[in-house]
């Protein structure tokens, strides 16, 4: 499967210095380009999804969720159980799982190779190999008397990131407006943040008042018609990312305004955009 990814995958463009990986010109402007959990057919949120889109030139987009034991370790997977990735096995919430019972856990479809559940830790590391890196943290995190425990600790290592990786681009994105808060104030500002607008987001009714304190609004394509004029008739300079983005979409949704695009298929968006750019 790697060996298919490698002959499909060309070298990303030429980076300029200090420039976030995956940064594509398109008709003058610059667009993020972020692989949604990292390259497939490569598990999602393994570490092999995250080296490969790293080595051909994307951010990368990952969950991050932080453990009720381990000393306040964070670990990368999406969803609140660890269902799915057992094969419907296990239900017990990621909050509550012990990180040795995480580590036993293979993500691979392969039973003759592991994949194991990354830490936040590891996936940081990356940027000890691609100092430009984008990193995208969708900070999974719903319960209310837990919210500022739980961000605290992770502001406290995101800024320890950035003290030894100033280059990196790190932004941590939410569903939560708190949390979202909590991140600017313990971080005054270094670590970006993004409001993730969403059909079923309950926060939606004061998206003003929210993005007005983040650095990004992000929309799906299905919204995007109806919210990106009006995200930027309230504020012309916000920075707008579409999550989810498909390629057929990917020029419509820059030519209305998106500056980054969280997408499945990184390679297709990044070429239609540059032959779009070039007629």
């Amino acid at each position: 499967m790697a060996e298919n990814i490698a002959t499909n995958y060309s070298a990303p463009p030429t980076q300029h210095p200090g420039q976030p990986a995956g940064i594509v010109n398109y008709q003058g402007r610059e667009i993020r380009i972020i692989a949604h959990r990292g390259i497939h057919p490569y598990p999602e949120n393994s570490m092999p999804a995250f080296k490969a889109a790293a080595k051909w030139g994307f951010g990368i987009e990952f969950d991050v969720w932080g453990l009720r034991k381990g000393n306040g370790r964070f670990v990368v997977t999406h969803d609140p159980f660890l269902r799915r990735i057992t094969g419907g096995k296990d239900l017990t919430p990621i909050i509550e799982s012990a990180p040795k019972k995480l580590k036993k856990i293979n993500l691979s479809p392969n039973p003759d190779e592991f994949i194991g559940i990354p830490s936040l830790k590891q996936v940081l590391k990356l940027a000890d190999e691609y100092p430009n890196l984008d990193f995208t943290l969708d900070w999974k995190i719903f319960n209310p008397t837990k919210t500022r425990k739980y961000t605290e600790r992770l502001v406290k290592k995101i800024n320890r990131f950035l003290e030894n990786h100033p280059n990196n681009n790190v932004t941590v994105i939410s569903f939560l407006p708190e949390s979202l808060e909590i991140i600017k104030e313990l971080s005054y500002g270094h670590i970006k943040t993004g409001f993730l607008m969403h059909p079923l987001n309950p926060y939606n009714f004061g998206w003003k008042t929210t993005l007005d304190k983040c650095d990004y609004a992000l929309t799906t394509p299905e919204m995007a018609d109806k919210w990106v004029p009006r995200i930027l008739d309230h504020d012309s300079k916000k920075q707008i990312i579409c999550y989810w983005a498909p390629p057929e979409r990917a020029v419509a949704l820059v030519d209305m305004g998106c500056t980054g695009l969280i997408t499945d298929y990184p390679l297709d968006v990044r070429d239609t955009l540059l032959a779009a750019s070039t007629r």
